[in-house]
């Protein structure tokens, strides 16, 4: 992974910056919650900035080609010297193509499986609407018991001002 993270263009400026955000606000003798926050913030764009300068990990000009190619109906030859991630990629989506060509000649599905599939989306959204109004409640009772709980703590902070 640090062999990768060396291929970045920014490799040496990310580091730079954590090492300066990291080690600055330490030397220079500051707060100890302020040297946390900006070491860490600087360790983020440090990171970022590493990040950025990485080259790309899969090239999307030849997948973008083979889905237009699909689509109108053409032929598509890999082009050599992919990734292996990338012809992955590819044979993958050619061999949805050839799945989607073959139940298109067949009708797709029939109509005892649209029926069977709308009759579980309406289940399913069934659930999901009662999930939804038992979440609102659970809610609710948070927020009462939030409310409830701030009030005692006023009763308490008023008990102790008393006392």
């Amino acid at each position: 992974m640090f062999d990768s993270l060396q291929k970045s263009k920014n490799f040496v400026p990310g580091v730079l910056v954590m090492l300066g955000c990291a080690a600055g606000p330490v030397f220079a003798g500051l707060n100890p919650v302020v040297v946390a926050v900006v070491g860490a913030v600087g360790v983020l764009l440090g990171l970022f900035l590493v990040a950025s300068g990485m080259p790309p990990v899969l090239p999307l000009a030849p997948v973008a080609d083979l889905v237009r190619d699909l689509v109108r109906g053409r032929g598509y030859s890999k082009p050599a010297g992919l990734p292996g991630e990338a012809a992955a990629l590819l044979d993958g989506i050619e061999e949805l193509a050839e799945r989607l060509e073959a139940t298109s000649g067949k009708g797709g599905a029939s109509s005892e499986e649209l029926e069977r599939a709308k009759a579980e989306a309406d289940a399913a959204r069934r659930e999901l609407e009662v999930a939804r109004r038992e979440a609102d409640a659970a809610r609710r009772d948070a927020d009462d018991a939030k409310r409830e709980l701030e009030a005692a703590r006023r009763r308490a902070d008023d008990a102790v001002r008393d006392a």
